[in-house]
């Protein structure tokens, strides 16, 4: 029988949790089933309650601030693999295609940045953006992809600058009132998936088979930040432990 995997929010960081938590509402508020209409309604208070918490924690939002500047880069990032992977299979400009497959190969070479934590991200993005570098400048020329490097380097260095702020205001510990919205959250997210898997294992996983498989997904990447964040560098002052 299909469920939701056990998810504890404990080892996230603030912006984590929040950026789980708004896809979980997302996901969740598609769901058909009136009974489960009260739980969902009180989960989507609950983030918005944690949100709400952080902006007033923050004052400048730093935190959505880093994760919006992280979703931009990424969007960069997006946009610049797809023009050079459609040019060097679609151009009919020999030249074009041989300069732009170049540079997918390097694209290729450093892997997507999917289920990465935003400090993996940014060691890849300037390792590629360095092997970018060093190839002849009249390669990036002549598939004109000057304005799509362009725009990578300026989304990384916008998040840098965010990643700062929110390091700085990381020197301070996380209130109780940001602790508390983010623990009520986690509490109603694992009721209403409780709830979930008791009527699917009653009634049969029919009507939540869809939202049960992209939850999973959801937990799994966020785990998958979880392990890769703690590999990479050591616990940062300010982290949520709990």
């Amino acid at each position: 029988m299909k469920k939701i995997s056990a998810f504890s929010g404990r080892n996230f960081r603030v912006e984590e949790s929040y950026s789980f938590h708004k896809h979980a509402v997302l996901l969740s508020e598609k769901l058909d089933v009136d009974s489960l209409r009260p739980l969902v309604e009180e989960y989507k208070k609950s983030f918005i309650a944690l949100g709400d918490a952080i902006d007033e924690q923050t004052g400048i939002t730093s935190v959505r601030y880093a994760q919006n500047a992280d979703n931009a880069r990424g969007a960069a990032w997006r946009g610049a693999n797809s023009y050079f992977n459609t040019i060097s299979k679609y151009d009919p400009d020999k030249k074009f295609k041989e300069s732009a497959k170049a540079i997918q190969i390097l694209f290729k070479k450093y892997g997507v940045l999917n289920s990465l934590s935003m400090h993996e991200k940014t060691g890849i993005i300037e390792n590629l953006l360095q092997s970018i570098r060093d190839l002849p400048a009249s390669t990036i020329k002549s598939c004109s992809g000057e304005r799509w490097i362009a725009l990578l380097e300026k989304k990384q260095e916008e998040y840098i600058v965010a990643a700062e702020a929110r390091t700085q205001e990381r020197a301070s510990k996380i209130t109780g009132l940001v602790q508390s919205a983010k623990t009520k959250a986690d509490n109603d997210f694992k009721e209403l998936s409780d709830t979930i898997n008791a009527m699917a294992k009653i009634h049969g996983e029919g009507p939540f088979s869809d939202f049960i498989s992209n939850m999973n997904i959801l937990i799994e990447n966020q785990k998958k930040v979880a392990r890769q964040r703690r590999k990479s560098a050591p616990t940062a002052k300010g982290d949520i432990h709990e």
